[in-house]
């Protein structure tokens, strides 16, 4: 060891000073984080001073009070005995209560002695001291001070208990958890005064102490992996004889590092950097760092072997450190390429082990600094996500949905091109809508084949395809959308409440875009289009049957309108004028009467009567359409029973009914039954040509009420409902009138051919007793 690595005589404790030292770089007094390392170089350098035991306490106690932003500092030393303390040094008192503190002698509390190293105690001075750490009348003595928070800890080194340090604040405001963390620190320092002087372990100690002020100084709480890879990288700057520090993260999946930070030169350096590469194979000491959790020497006859002609040439690099930062589970995370531009410098084991010491202790920081980036990410991520749901929300066709899904994925991956495929036609056919460079695309349809997307649809998995090889001019998206070529592509599913609604398609002009990590984001994305789609597809079908509504609803009272017409009629020009002319018979035939043979009197009123008769059984047919009074005095059976023989008699078909209730029905369900037991049979069968008709009637035990109409007459020929999004097939009106009337009585019907000829009805319609 060289003479500016020696202790120096006369020198305190223990403490390891590098020479050549480099000038301190000014901070700014606001920056609280850059307190803690410039009060230990201070520390270290009182040590160095010379001073009376007496006085360096008394000036490291006031380095303490400013650095952990404290009132009061007490520093107190063990007595032979280990059962008192002598108060040593304080600091934050006005000089008439020094005297009193200074130089007094109290009891230790019971059991301080074997206080662990590294505790505290938090005291409130408004509540109990705990014995083990603050007696009551070290509590009633600070109170007395005007000290409302203090901080209590054993000053420890190499496992001994020294004496007892105590921090005050006379604000109601407790010590941050940031001064918490570095208490021990100082009172580590505090405590190799206090002790005689060690042997050759007191170096490591040293830069053991430094490098864990240096990670504290690193931590930022709200920081992420990068921030703290590169104020690792000014930590290694202040621990060792560097000129300048890069600081490189780990990207496991190029297997490659990438530049984060650099101390020690201009701001531009960090975009410079990022065009020299920094892969293991190129840099061949970082192959050892990823290898190894110890630092790596590069001497000054190896730089332009181990570090590559880029450091070397471009940043001026003689010698090297580097270190790997590995998080508690031993993830490579980063590394740290300590440099020295000077001639005639190297880098020797002193810096070594600061920097492994700085590397043995950085692990926890590392992790947190991943989680924290990792809780970042995942807020940054639901916000998009809510983003892309108001969006999403707000789409009103299937590009829209498209755009939006690229824009969010454009955050996280690739998407020079982005389309969605919308099964359709029975899931035959792709509607295809995309959105690239910031045009839309689409729609266009395509048949499911065998490619790519067809092969998604079969698998219900992701698809990725990494490059394309030179003569294959296959195209992986549909050639109508007019894309160029694409070099990879990843293909998703797109899937809503466990149905494949299509697939969703990112397509890179770069080769091997995608990795298997993207697959989950990926499909995550698709989901959303799926269920924005399906809602877009509800939302046509919900539009498409109010509009089908109106317009049956219009034929409807179109036809009611004809109906009313056709019965005015009747009754006006059938039904009154008969009666008129009965009137007018009766009256001509009574003034005939006594003028006129007996017998053609007679023969006169009956001709009279059998108008009568003909004018009654017209109007009785009227009523019967219009509401059969049977249905009100005898039921729905009966009713049913007169409305068949009617209809032998009127349409010449052979119908029968088999109806077994065990009680009659709510008269609204009745009236509704015989409604569309006739409507059906009226305004949809007729057409069929049917001769012969079965109408069966049954109640369950909930009290629905299932109708089954079977005839002789054609197929219905309704086609199944229709998927979102497939194209609908026209039905006849009066059984979409049917259906309507059903459903605004909550039931639903299903037809079917039967297999012999012929067509049945289904109707079920629950039970609905009267309030």
């Amino acid at each position: 060891m060289d003479a500016s690595s020696t202790r120096q005589p006369g020198g305190r404790g223990w403490f390891h000073r590098r020479a050549p030292a480099k000038p301190a770089e000014p901070q700014p007094a606001s920056d609280r984080r850059g307190s803690l390392l410039p009060a230990l170089e201070t520390m270290a350098q009182l040590l160095q001073a010379g001073d009376s035991t007496t006085e360096l306490l008394e000036k490291l106690a006031e380095q303490a009070r400013q650095a952990m932003e404290a009132d009061l500092v007490v520093v107190r030393r063990f007595l032979p005995d280990q059962q008192s303390l002598l108060t040593e040094a304080v600091a934050g008192v006005a000089p008439e209560q020094l005297a009193g503190l200074r130089g007094a002698v109290v009891p230790a509390p019971p059991g301080f002695s074997e206080v662990p190293p590294g505790t505290f105690a938090m005291v409130d001075l408004a509540g109990e001291a705990p014995g083990a750490y603050l007696g009551r009348s070290d509590a009633k003595e600070l109170a007395e001070l005007g000290v409302k928070h203090a901080l209590v800890l054993p000053l420890c080194a190499r496992g001994v208990v020294a004496g007892r340090l105590e921090f005050g604040r006379r604000i109601d405001l407790p010590f941050t958890l940031e001064k918490r963390a570095i208490a021990p620190l100082i009172a580590y320092l505090l405590a190799g005064v206090l002790l005689p002087p060690a042997g050759p372990a007191e170096e490591r100690e040293m830069a053991a102490l430094r490098a864990r002020a240096a990670v504290v100084e690193a931590i930022d709480p709200a920081g992420n992996l990068d921030q703290t890879l590169a104020r690792f990288g000014e930590a290694a700057r202040a621990l060792t004889s560097a000129d300048l520090v890069l600081s490189v993260r780990w990207q496991p999946e190029e297997a490659t590092f990438v530049p984060v930070g650099v101390a020690g030169g201009a701001p531009y350096l960090i975009e410079m950097l990022k065009t020299i590469s920094f892969q293991p194979a190129v840099v061949p000491a970082l192959q050892l760092v990823a290898q190894q959790t110890e630092p790596v020497i590069v001497l000054s006859q190896d730089a332009a072997q181990k570090l590559g002609p880029a450091l070397v040439q471009q940043l001026g690099a003689r010698a090297a450190l580097l270190a790997p930062l590995r998080d508690p589970q031993g993830r490579l995370q980063g590394a740290l390429i300590v440099l020295a531009t000077r001639a005639g410098v190297e880098f020797d084991q002193h810096d070594a082990v600061a920097l492994a010491e700085l590397v043995r202790v950085s692990g926890p920081a590392l992790a947190l600094a991943a989680k924290v980036e990792e809780l970042h990410r995942q807020v940054d991520r639901l916000r998009l996500i809510e983003r892309l749901a108001r969006d999403l929300a707000k789409a009103e066709d299937e590009v829209a949905v498209t755009r939006h899904i690229c824009e969010y994925l454009g955050s996280f991956l690739d998407t020079s091109a982005c389309c969605l495929g919308v099964l359709v036609n029975g899931h035959a056919s792709l509607t295809w809508s995309g959105w690239s460079s910031g045009r839309p695309l689409g729609p266009v349809t395509t048949g499911v084949g065998d490619d790519a997307a067809g092969r998604v649809l079969r698998i219900q998995a992701p698809v990725r395809l990494t490059q394309r090889e030179a003569p294959d001019p296959a195209r992986w998206l549909p050639s109508a959308l007019a894309l160029p070529l694409g070099q990879s592509a990843l293909i998703v599913p797109a899937m809503a409440n466990g149905r494949v609604v299509g697939v969703l398609a990112l397509q890179s002009p770069a080769a091997d875009a995608y990795r298997a990590s993207d697959e989950e984001l990926a499909l995550e994305a698709a989901r959303w289009a799926a269920h924005a789609v399906v809602r877009l597809q509800q939302l046509r079908m919900a539009r498409e049957a109010g509009e089908r509504r109106a317009s049956l609803l219009g034929q409807l009272l179109a036809r009611q309108e004809a109906e009313r017409k056709r019965l005015v009629d009747a009754v006006h020009n059938a039904t009154l004028q008969g009666l008129a002319s009965c009137l007018y018979r009766v009256e001509l035939t009574a003034r005939r009467a006594d003028q006129q043979p007996i017998e053609a009197t007679v023969d006169e009123l009956h001709h009279i009567r059998d108008l009568l008769a003909q004018q009654v059984a017209e109007l009785r047919e009227i009523v019967f359409r219009l509401r059969p009074a049977t249905l009100d005095h005898l039921g729905l059976e009966a009713a049913l029973r007169e409305y068949l023989l009617h209809l032998k008699h009127q349409a010449r078909v052979e119908a029968a009914l088999d109806a077994e209730l065990p009680e009659r029905l709510p008269p609204e369900l009745e009236t509704t039954i015989y409604r569309v037991v006739q409507e059906a049979i009226d305004t949809v069968r007729l057409k069929a040509g049917i001769t012969r008709a079965l109408v069966r009637i049954r109640q369950r035990a909930d009290g629905t009420v299932v109708v089954t109409i079977a005839d002789d007459g054609k197929d219905y020929g309704v086609p199944p409902e229709p998927a979102g999004g497939e194209e609908k097939q026209p039905i006849d009106l009066s059984l979409l009138a049917l259906r309507e009337r059903i459903a605004l009585a909550g039931g639903a019907v299903r037809f079917a051919g039967l297999p012999q000829g012929g067509a049945v009805m289904q109707i079920v319609l629950p039970r609905r007793d009267d309030p």
